[in-house]
């Protein structure tokens, strides 16, 4: 934690025409960040193992919502690792209410409808997760992997004609 830190630092831009990159460059920064980010790296390892306490997953996890607090371009990087971390520490609560946090104040949450439908199918919701890959459809987003696991979940609830319809819409958004 000592390499991490209690928060991530403040990238600055630098332009390649500045007279100041030269001292803003000083003091080796990508190695920094390297640094940093396998310090961050070996944390998260840490954190994620049977043994790890919970004040160590609940730092790790502070630490990352940090970065999505702080990341307000909507840029998904954060949310993308605390997604993965959630994952890792078996937090299926924690991730559906930030999944559907995401949905309701995310521009683009395609991607977190589709992530929600699979963890909610895993819960046994089929009709929800339906539901929510529909959303997606609806926008002509889905790929053909998608429509694969639609239709297995419209064969599963007995939905026989939506079935054949996405087993279709799977092979026609194949490439060729």
């Amino acid at each position: 934690w000592a390499w991490l830190g209690e928060e991530q630092p403040v990238v600055e831009d630098v332009e390649q025409d500045d007279d100041e990159a030269d001292d803003k460059l000083k003091g080796f920064p990508v190695f920094d960040a390297a640094l940093r980010q396998r310090a961050f790296v070996t944390a998260s390892y840490l954190a994620a193992l049977k043994l790890s306490t919970p004040e160590s997953r609940t730092r790790l996890l502070d630490y990352v919502q940090t970065g999505v607090d702080r990341d307000d371009e909507g840029s998904p990087g954060w949310k993308a690792i605390k997604y993965q971390l959630l994952i890792a520490l078996d937090e299926p609560q924690q991730l559906e209410r930030d999944l559907r946090e995401w949905i309701r104040t995310d521009e683009y949450a395609t991607p977190w409808r589709l992530s929600l439908g699979k963890l909610v199918a895993e819960q046994g919701e089929i009709e929800e997760a339906i539901g929510l890959y529909e959303i997606v459809e609806r926008d002509s987003l889905l790929g053909p992997s998608d429509y694969a696991t639609l239709s297995d979940w419209y064969l599963v609830t007995d939905h026989r004609e939506e079935y054949v319809k996405a087993k279709v819409e799977a092979f026609k958004a194949w490439e060729e």
